[in-house]
């Protein structure tokens, strides 16, 4: 891959001018200026692809799905006093396994897709997996790793694991695989790009919601979620305390922990119905995006938490343009735990070999002639990538390699980081 460089085209659609609008493109490429498209609409409006379920308590069990007997032979023999009547003993027998079901089905619930974590197995069932806290290194099932009992569902549980009556125990995997079906196929389509091709307008456009996506949908956002609430939640009863008897709170120390099953459904609220998915979409549909290609005898790797920040000094060839615009300090109080004044860079690994690399426009302006190209992965781009990923993880490393000692070796030379696990600058000299 020594021809993975910067004079590399077509490379990925650029963004029309005439969508310069705050808002994702229309999704017919021949009527991208027209006004009654999103393009053209003064305020923009969210993609039609994003669309959260319609309740989340969808997909209602049909009554009477097993029937019902209208006609019922008379008995050879008049029946004992205390024989169970057959039908109503077979629809019990069908409700307590229809409960089993409930409760047992869909238990493994992933923040991370499985087909995603296969790009990077060897045998496309394991991978390589080293555990921070620990520092084991093991090679299990990609099914068991980036999962948790009820993960996504898990606030509309009772206490024995069970969904009510008219929620189906599919409905979250149903959404987010619908994002999964639509993340492989724009993964392609940068492999695509990697091997020399080009991709559409339209897979950008999908791409980037999926990132925000899997941005958004990890323990460590949902651990953000919590402390964010909370803190929103203390300031508030501070105020309520001082009006009502000023100066209590001096030496007070408020401290509230949210339950699990608040803070799952606040979570996902946030992903299908606060709104923020489409906003954060669109401003990263108007980074610059560049296709990284691993030309280095080292695989890239990932992490249970596989999108990371990395944040830049403003230097001679990247300083500002202007002002940061569009969601900037969202996105890196999501990537980095603050908002900085530093330079924005995106890195998505998505293969061992191709990385997608996404630089904020207002910093990295300079680099806007290779927008859409790719770029030539060496050595120390790896490693570099690697170690960011070491520290961003929120507890296990994926590869399809056991070259983890590699990986720990070059992090601890990185400066020391921050309480969110992230460094603070380049690698130290």
């Amino acid at each position: 891959m020594a021809g993975a460089d910067d004079s590399f085209a077509p490379g990925i659609a650029l963004p029309h001018a005439l969508q310069l609008h705050g808002s994702l493109p229309a999704r017919d490429p021949h009527h991208q200026g027209d006004r009654r498209g999103e393009a053209g609409h003064p305020q923009g409006r969210r993609p039609e692809t994003h669309r959260p379920p319609a309740r989340l308590r969808a997909c209602r069990q049909p009554s009477g799905s097993f029937g019902r007997c209208t006609t019922r032979p008379p008995p050879r023999s008049p029946p004992c006093a205390h024989a169970p009547d057959p039908l109503s003993f077979c629809r019990s027998v069908l409700h307590k396994l229809s409960r089993i079901i409930r409760m047992t089905n869909y238990r493994r619930q992933h923040w991370v897709p499985q087909s995603y974590l296969r790009r990077f197995s060897p045998d496309q069932g394991h991978v390589w997996m080293f555990d921070k806290p620990t520092g084991r290194v093991a090679f299990p099932n990609v099914r068991d790793v980036c999962q948790a009992k009820f993960y996504n569902d898990g606030f509309l549980r009772d206490q024995q694991g069970t969904l009510p009556d008219d929620v189906s125990p599919d409905t979250f995997e149903r959404q987010f695989g619908t994002w999964e079906d639509a993340f492989n196929e724009v993964i392609n389509a940068a492999l695509r790009v990697a091997d020399g091709k080009g991709a559409s307008l339209e897979e950008r456009q999908t791409m980037a919601i999926c990132v925000a996506i899997q941005l958004a949908r990890t323990p460590q956002f949902r651990q953000q979620i919590s402390e964010r609430i909370g803190e929103l939640l203390i300031e508030d009863a501070t105020i309520f305390l001082e009006k009502k008897n000023p100066g209590i709170t001096k030496d007070l120390q408020l401290d509230l922990t949210l339950p699990p099953e608040w803070v799952g459904a606040l979570h996902q609220q946030f992903l299908w119905q606060s709104g923020e998915i489409p906003e954060i979409a669109t401003d990263l549909f108007y980074y610059i995006w560049r296709i990284g290609v691993n030309v280095a005898d080292l695989p890239l790797c990932t992490s249970d938490h596989p999108v990371m920040g990395f944040v830049h000094d403003v230097l001679s060839n990247s300083s500002p343009s202007r002002e940061m615009t569009g969601n900037g300090g969202i996105l890196k109080n999501l990537l980095l735990g603050r908002t900085s004044m530093y330079g924005l860079e995106i890195i998505y690994p998505l293969s061992p070999r191709v990385a997608l690399l996404m630089y904020h426009p207002d910093y990295f302006h300079a680099m806007h002639d290779v927008q859409g190209r790719r770029k030539a992965l060496h050595r120390n781009d790896v490693l570099h990538y690697n170690a960011l990923q070491l520290l961003n993880a929120d507890r296990q490393v994926y590869s399809c390699e056991n070259n983890f000692e590699i990986i720990r070796a070059h992090a601890s030379t990185y400066a020391e980081a921050d309480t969110h696990g992230r460094p603070d600058a380049e690698p130290q000299a």
